[in-house]
């Protein structure tokens, strides 16, 4: 197996790149987890949600951080609105470049919930080089990123208290 890689960028985001990104979008002082990249039903957005309003209770300054389209999140909307989080989801439209590395590095956790066979998951080698912790699906390629454990958590994102609690632990472990 060939894996994919990410090229390490020869700096990371410091200090005030952080701070002026969560400035940006209102998250000071909050515990950020984030979903990433193509925003689609079978990324697992919906149970994202779901998850979402299970840690909500735990954690009252968990916001959702969804880094892609904003037009396309549009969509997912409703249902936000319905399970009782759309206050806690906050849209960043697409991000690139420094800005992105200063999302990844301003967050707590990325989670990839897809609920099909995701291919790889580059989003989560990006986290990983911002030293950030990731909780993955147990389909397809994203398993192969993380060392249970070490580097992050695979679950199954249809179990969405087994997924929610390894989100919950990073949250409450930070050491991890």
């Amino acid at each position: 197996t060939v894996h994919n890689a990410v090229r390490l960028k020869p700096r990371l985001p410091d200090a005030a790149a952080v701070a002026a990104f969560r400035a940006r979008f209102g998250l000071e002082g909050k515990r950020l987890i984030a979903i990433g990249g193509r925003l689609h039903h079978l990324k697992g957005v919906h149970e994202m949600f779901r998850i979402l309003a299970r840690l909500r209770t735990e954690f009252d300054d968990l916001r959702l951080v969804v880094m892609g389209r904003e037009d396309v999140y549009r969509d997912f909307e409703p249902r936000a609105r319905e399970l009782g989080v759309a206050d806690l989801v906050v849209p960043t439209g697409w991000l690139d470049g420094e800005e992105l590395d200063s999302a990844y590095a301003a967050l707590d956790v990325l989670v990839s919930p897809s609920i099909c066979f995701e291919t790889f998951g580059m989003v989560n080698l990006e986290a990983m080089e911002m030293s950030r912790p990731v909780v993955v699906t147990c389909f397809g390629g994203c398993r192969e990123t993380v060392r249970e454990g070490v580097s992050g958590f695979v679950a199954n994102p249809f179990d969405t208290e087994g997924f929610g609690e390894r989100i919950a632990r990073l949250l409450r472990e930070p050491e991890l």
